[in-house]
């Protein structure tokens, strides 16, 4: 069951040219056909448009910025959450408090605000294709927060440790997050 392109062109008259005439010509054609001739029609007629949507692409990419460029700035702590659960992942605790520090990231140093006296060195790394941020202060303490969002807007900072039970036995894990939003 195919269009019969040589009954078509003896309907329309051997001279006949297609352009706007044989468009209509070719849809009054159709008018007397089956519902399924009518919709092949129309799907063919739009292969063209759906092949001149998957036209080339930009070559160029807009270069995106470099983590450490995204997480440079004053941030506002919107958040923050602490989950505790046993080593089979049944939670133990969970608690979230509103947000009430600023953090202020200047490229090597880090302030917060609800600790003015400690003056913290922070670097920003990669370890397992995940990024990461590093806090120093001083020489003997450090933290390390993985960062598991970041954009312009906001960012938010993860960090797991193993932590005792009521017996003092390692066997539970605490996961803390920091929700942050650029001021």
């Amino acid at each position: 069951m195919g269009l019969r392109l040589g009954a078509f062109f003896t309907k329309l008259g051997k001279k006949q040219e297609l352009g706007i005439n044989g468009t209509t010509l070719l849809l009054k054609y159709l008018s007397g056909k089956s519902p399924l001739m009518k919709k092949l029609f129309f799907a063919l007629l739009l292969l063209p448009f759906l092949f001149s949507l998957s036209g080339c692409s930009d070559d160029e990419e807009t270069p995106q910025p470099d983590l450490e460029t995204y997480v440079k700035g004053t941030w506002a702590e919107s958040k923050v959450t602490i989950k505790v659960t046993d080593l089979s992942g049944v939670t133990v605790s969970e608690t979230e408090s509103v947000g009430y520090g600023t953090y202020v990231l200047d490229g090597s140093n880090l302030s917060i605000s609800f600790m003015p006296d400690f003056k913290w060195v922070y670097s920003i790394g990669q370890r397992n294709d995940e990024p990461f941020i590093a806090a120093t202060y001083g020489q003997n303490f450090s933290l390390e927060y993985k960062i598991i969002v970041v954009s312009n807007q906001e960012m938010i900072w993860q960090r797991a440790s193993t932590q005792p039970d009521a017996n003092g036995q390692m066997n539970h894990v605490s996961v803390q997050n920091i929700y942050l939003n650029r001021k």
